[in-house]
């Protein structure tokens, strides 16, 4: 089930033969993974390994067969997490000190797509409300090119409730919430841009399901957290030129003062380095470290900051994450392109090295309610992306955010005539055949891309 789609010596040919052989794989893997499930019927997550994309480059790209592994699990109702293989290329010691790490994070990732989270508690005590609901919208989107050769426009919006079970989400057509894991094997069917083509009808979908999400959380305390790269394109209050403080704007009409959509909305835009539009940062070490004086040299600062500038509201900040705790044999005088030496006098030239910055994320607290105070609600944002049930370092978003932006891995929009029945006999030319069992876990949710962004250095 694992193996390269389409034919040993040549991958499957663009159009009808790749979307024939998706739908065979995906008939296999759907009735496999329904087997398994009547063994273990709690089950809701497959851990798969699978080669990485690397091993599917250029025109194999076709032959991958991640996607549609992950449509046949989604029609068995699982969701799936994807880990490599152990790196034979890498020194022995190296590779499996490599794979521990993956393995941890796979691990994580997968209790994340249950819907099994544990929300960061934040240290302001009542200069935030209790009870506070967070909402992230994201647009989850496919181009025709895409894994399955077709458009996808579905605006989500994912929900951190306080007495909720698991995260859950919705989307623009659905009225209802509903858990996490099924936002996530529901996208794989959706199939939207065909009758959304212009930026104006997708625009009108997205201001009325925001409109919508608001209204129906009107009467309890709400944070709206917006990534301003993805939003603003069919919300464009968001844009820089559109932003009006404490008042918010949908349908392309005059901004309302935030008051008319209740007393207890707040929205913050948040903003990353995509399209360059915050710096790499760094901080002077030698402010910390008196021996550095004079030398200039380079650190990282974990916090949240103010804008040193005359004039300004008081609305914007910037939230900095450490190093990567992974990068443990790398120091912050390395560089690439600049031969220097490091304060012990060694060379810190190191050409061939990858490493990350950590980003400089803009906070825009766009609207408030009279009398919040604004660095308490920026510092409540900062201390989301902080998440030691199961990340070892910052996340790159706020915690709701990351989740919404994760959905985008199911979006494989499909026509829904193609969903398989995993209960109907074997797909014709699959050869499924009874193999040996799986070890399969059992997540009680009912009770109850480590993925830190960066920037290339």
């Amino acid at each position: 089930m694992g193996s390269p789609l389409g034919a040993e010596d040549r991958p499957p040919r663009a159009g009808q033969e790749h979307d024939q052989a998706i739908r065979e794989r995906r008939g296999r893997v759907a009735q496999a993974m329904t087997r398994l499930r009547e063994q273990v019927p709690g089950a809701r997550i497959a851990l798969v390994e699978l080669e990485g994309s690397e091993a599917f480059q250029g025109p194999a790209r076709r032959t991958d067969p991640k996607y549609a592994i992950r449509l046949g699990c989604a029609d068995a109702g699982l969701v799936t997490q994807f880990i490599r293989p152990l790196d034979t290329a890498m020194d022995k010691a190296d590779a499996e000190k490599d794979a521990a790490l993956r393995a941890e994070a796979a691990w994580a990732d997968g209790l994340r797509q249950t819907g099994m989270r544990l929300v960061p508690q934040h240290t302001l005590g009542d200069r935030i409300p209790s009870g506070l609901n967070q909402v992230a919208f994201h647009l989850v989107e496919r181009r025709v090119d895409g894994p399955t050769g077709r458009a996808q426009f579905t605006p989500i919006a994912v929900l951190l409730r306080p007495d909720a079970p698991c995260v859950l989400g919705r989307t623009a057509d659905i009225s209802e919430w509903m858990p996490y894991p099924d936002l996530l094997r529901i996208l794989t069917g959706r199939v939207r841009g065909n009758d959304l083509r212009t930026s104006a009808q997708q625009s009108a979908v997205t201001a009325a399901f925001i409109r919508r999400t608001l209204a129906s959380l009107r009467g309890t305390p709400t944070l709206v957290l917006s990534h301003a790269q993805d939003v603003r394109k069919r919300w464009p209050w968001l844009t820089n030129g559109g932003l009006e403080v404490d008042r918010i704007g949908l349908d392309g009409g005059p901004a309302q003062r935030i008051g008319l959509y209740g007393k207890h909305l707040r929205v913050v835009r948040v903003a990353d380095s995509g399209r360059d539009e915050t710096p790499q940062w760094w901080a002077e070490r030698e402010e910390r470290e008196e021996e550095l004086a004079g030398q200039q040299r380079g650190g990282f600062g974990m916090g949240l900051w103010v804008p040193d500038e005359s004039g300004a509201p008081g609305r914007v900040f910037y939230s900095t994450a450490d190093k990567a705790s992974t990068q443990t044999k790398l120091t912050n005088d390395d560089a690439k392109l600049t031969p220097h030496v490091n304060p012990a006098g060694r060379s810190a030239h190191r050409p061939t090295v990858n490493a990350w910055n950590p980003e400089l994320l803009e906070l825009t607290l766009a609207c408030l309610q009279p009398g919040d105070d604004p660095e308490a609600w920026a510092a409540f944002v900062h201390q989301q992306r902080i998440c030691k049930d199961d990340y070892r370092d910052v996340l790159g978003l706020p915690l709701a955010l990351h989740l919404a932006r994760l959905a985008d891995e199911y979006a494989l929009p499909h026509d829904e005539e193609e969903a398989v029945d995993p209960t109907a006999g074997p797909v014709v030319g699959t050869g499924v055949e009874d193999g040996p069992g799986q070890l399969a876990f059992d997540f009680d949710t009912d009770e109850d891309d480590e993925d830190q962004a960066h920037g290339n250095a």
